[in-house]
């Protein structure tokens, strides 16, 4: 069953099935983890390391615990030494294919300090991974973390590059893989439905195993969500949650105690009568 959530009204399943949003503005607070400020930045504090230079925007955040060791794992898009796949005049922005936003950095000690983790670099037949990250944790193992970013695929990439917006040459999404809590990403796994453009970006894990992914189909107005049955196999698409209703907003997908799936979403009239 999907439980939906719009602007204006709520539905609530009975018998004590409880979900509960939270939408954070600038800070929060788990577990210990600090405020954010000045101090507190998802790069290491040391001024004169390269990525502390770049803009890191648009972040989403996971726990893990691998080797002994309770890590805070933080996505973000990332600006980081871009110079070489991203061009920028006076005028207008360039995107060269390599180009990547997939970046991540985690904290072994509750968010006191951060070590850059690096990015994904897009793999064979893909130009550019290019942000809006989701992240998750695995339910049954707690030491393996999914991230996911959009993704152009080589087949839409002009040759020249892409100059201005990437609307239109996005064709799918990138999922990445840890075993080690976070500290190291490596790709899992491809999707895109016709190289459709994905917009927005959610992850959740089931305490059964199972890691579900979902985006905004733009070209058909749907949220398409993805499904894995477990933490190491592939992801398939599932059945259109909303069938007959269009579309519009970043999804943003969650796992109820009773393990009833729910997506959080603007309601859009399809005709006169809704």
């Amino acid at each position: 069953m999907y439980l939906l959530k719009s602007m204006h009204e709520c539905s609530y399943a009975s018998r004590g099935i409880w979900l509960v949003f939270v939408l954070v503005g600038c800070c929060l607070s788990l577990g210990g983890l600090g405020a954010c400020t000045s101090k507190r930045s998802v790069t290491p504090e040391n001024p004169e390391a390269a990525e502390a230079k770049f803009d890191q925007s648009e972040t989403a955040l996971t726990t893990a615990y691998s080797n002994a060791q309770h890590i805070v794992v933080v996505a973000y898009n990332d600006g980081t030494d871009t110079s070489s796949t991203v061009k920028y005049t006076s005028q207008t922005r360039t995107v060269l294919p390599g180009a990547s936003m997939m970046g991540w950095s985690y904290s072994l000690d509750k968010g006191q300090s951060w070590k850059y983790g690096g990015k994904v670099l897009p793999p064979k037949d893909w130009a550019a991974l290019w942000g809006d990250p989701a992240i998750t944790t695995s339910g049954t193992h707690y030491s393996i973390v999914f991230m996911s970013n959009l993704a152009i695929p080589s087949s839409k990439m002009p040759q020249n590059g892409i100059s201005g917006p990437v609307n239109d040459f996005l064709g799918g999404a990138c999922i990445a893989r840890s075993t080690d809590g976070g500290k190291h990403f490596q790709v899992h796994q491809m999707l895109s439905n016709q190289s459709h453009f994905y917009d927005g970006g959610s992850m959740a894990a089931s305490k059964k195993g199972e890691i579900f992914a979902a985006f905004v189909d733009v070209d058909t107005n749907q949220i398409d969500v993805w499904r894995a049955p477990n933490d190491s196999a592939q992801f398939a698409p599932m059945p259109n949650p909303f069938p007959d209703m269009k579309m519009f907003s970043h999804p943003r997908i969650r796992i109820s105690p009773t393990m009833m799936r729910s997506m959080s979403r603007h309601k859009v009239p399809i005709g006169p009568s809704t």
